[in-house]
């Protein structure tokens, strides 16, 4: 990560898109079609549909909880502090700690 973070600016942006998870959990289609757009793929309307048809079959699906030591935890944010300072993320709300 810490090599992709120094070198994405090497990247012609016509060739990388960055997708925040929570704009596509919380609104998937324009992302998508962004990303179609984008990158020039010209079956955005076949393949919205059967994305729209995957997505139907999700209603009423709930996000797994995830559980983690307290000491592991520990580690992932030592070791992992600077990603999510770079992205501006927190830890998730999906996240259980368990005490040692």
């Amino acid at each position: 990560m810490k090599d992709y973070f120094a070198m994405k600016n090497t990247i012609p942006t016509d060739q990388l898109i960055e997708i925040r998870f929570e704009e596509f959990e919380q609104d998937p289609f324009p992302v998508l079609k962004d990303v179609y757009e984008k990158f020039g793929m010209d079956n955005w309307n076949e393949a919205s549909k059967k994305m729209e048809t995957y997505y139907m079959d999700l209603d009423g699906y709930k996000k797994n909880v995830y559980k983690i030591k307290r000491s592991e935890l520990e580690r992932v944010k030592k070791e992992w502090d600077f990603a999510f300072k770079e992205l501006g993320y927190d830890l998730p709300e999906n996240l259980e700690v368990i005490e040692d």
